[in-house]
């Protein structure tokens, strides 16, 4: 091949790759709890549903708020209007994490959405800890009728139109059950902070101090390390202040955007090294850190 075919072979490549890109950019990104025809209940219990459902459906990455009341299997009530997890500031139902439930409670709230009551007969092994049934708080071969009534459910990840890739900014990839993967420019560690929107989402703005439910990864700049994410933390779901100098800068960047959007935020060294104090050590180890933040919904 002559050196003008190489050219030619490249130049034809480095087109076919811009065209690509031009052609993701616009397209949707489309969450699993954004397409409810394709969600599957459980068919592990008899589920009932009452009340109108709107808005995105529970998967089993998603969040979602909801209270629940607990009868035995005599009838005896032993919850009512019970909320897994409070805020504690305001002692309301709080937004948590579908797998950070137990496997029966999971299972039957999975297709589920806003304004739903769910009704199913669960077993005890499949609702109370092992720790609970092996110390005979419970019996083993007994049920619970449980009630779950659902005030809301987040989008499971990023919802909206994907937006062409900026130069100094990661690329990132979205898994199809939710979390990133992201790839660094060719170049050292920014000294400014730089933020893009990735995914520009269709839902309500924010407003400065709303409280935003987000999932959220870290990465060093130099190395792609993963620093913290958020997607492999089921015990509670991840609240942002959409407010001035909050979380990293992270607030600044909430505000204006809509729900549904991805943002990438890469903060420089030296505003970690403020951030994290005198004294103690700088969260990203001295590199530039980059955030991958969704943004499912307000509180």
């Amino acid at each position: 091949m002559t050196g003008h075919q190489i050219r030619a072979t490249r130049s034809a490549a480095a087109a076919a790759i811009a065209l690509t890109a031009i052609g993701l950019a616009g397209c949707s990104q489309l969450p699993a709890s954004d397409n409810a025809s394709a969600c599957i209940p459980t068919d592990r219990f008899a589920v009932e549903r009452a009340g109108e459902g709107s808005g995105p459906v529970i998967t089993d990455n998603g969040i979602a708020t909801f209270t629940i009341d607990i009868r035995d299997d005599k009838g005896q009530l032993v919850a009512e209007n019970q909320a897994v997890r409070t805020d504690p500031n305001t002692g309301e139902p709080a937004p948590i994490p579908l797998a950070g439930l137990t496997p029966g409670l999971s299972e039957m709230l999975r297709c589920s959405q806003a304004g739903q009551t769910i009704s199913a007969d669960i077993p005890n092994s499949e609702f109370y800890s092992d720790a609970a049934i092996a110390s005979g708080q419970v019996a083993a071969d007994g049920e619970q009728h449980l009630t779950v009534h659902v005030s809301k459910v987040y989008h499971s990840a990023a919802s909206g139109r994907i937006a062409p890739q900026r130069n100094g900014i990661p690329a990132v990839v979205n898994a199809p059950d939710g979390g990133h993967g992201v790839t660094m420019p060719k170049e050292p560690a920014p000294t400014d902070r730089r933020v893009a929107e990735t995914i520009s989402g269709f839902g309500e703005t924010v407003q400065q101090n709303d409280l935003v439910v987000v999932q959220m990864s870290a990465y060093t700049w130099g190395t792609g390390e993963v620093l913290f994410s958020s997607w492999s933390n089921v015990s509670e779901a991840m609240v942002l202040p959409a407010a001035p100098g909050q979380v990293y800068t992270l607030g600044d960047a909430l505000i204006d955007r809509r729900i549904g959007s991805q943002i990438v935020v890469v903060v420089p060294a030296a505003t970690l090294e403020k951030e994290t104090g005198a004294g103690r050590q700088p969260f990203g180890y001295g590199d530039a850190v980059v955030f991958v933040v969704d943004l499912l919904g307000k509180v």
